[in-house]
């Protein structure tokens, strides 16, 4: 199910716009056995070529802050 969202560019990557003035954003890169810090800049750089779809929002506005 995965793979397929993938070749048809079903995935889209949600940030928080709040994530920007952080400098750096620690990932897992398939397993959570290590830690790759990226800056986000060059994080939504990788997701762009590879087709993924970015959507930049401001959580605040939609309500998700309550669960904070």
């Amino acid at each position: 199910m995965i793979l397929r969202c993938i070749t048809e560019r079903k995935v889209k990557f949600i940030v928080d716009e709040d994530l920007f003035p952080k400098t750096n954003i620690g990932i897992h890169p398939n397993e959570n056995t290590s830690t790759i810090w990226l800056s986000l800049n060059d994080l939504l750089s990788i997701i762009k070529e590879h087709g993924t779809s970015i959507r930049i929002i401001k959580i605040y506005e939609f309500g998700i802050h309550k669960y904070r």
